[in-house]
């Protein structure tokens, strides 16, 4: 299962349980696009391996196609990391190396 988030009127977050299989369809249906897309792909990439650095172009490689990367893609990853963590997530920079997660 993973939680997702879900736009709400209020500015309350809010989330709801969804499962895994029905997350891979929403991406690969472009359900989930922009921001959501990259918090949601950054967060199930490094809780694949917790603990342990993934190097940001690895990270990169992993979120974007080729084809539709924006111009700075590091820019990007820096600020949804900045995002996730003010909501409480424990992602690590580890300087020029990646990014890791503690769960």
């Amino acid at each position: 299962m993973i939680m997702a988030h879900r736009e709400t009127k209020s500015n309350r977050d809010s989330y709801t349980k969804i499962s895994t299989s029905l997350f891979l369809k929403m991406l690969k249906n472009n359900k989930i696009t922009g921001y959501s897309y990259v918090k949601h792909s950054l967060l199930s990439i490094l809780s694949e391996r917790p603990g342990r650095i993934i190097a940001h172009q690895e990270l990169i490689d992993r979120i974007y196609d080729e084809t539709d990367g924006p111009d700075d893609p590091l820019n990007v990853l820096r600020v949804v990391v900045t995002g996730l963590r003010r909501k409480g997530i424990n992602i690590i920079s580890h300087s020029r190396r990646g990014y890791s997660i503690s769960i």
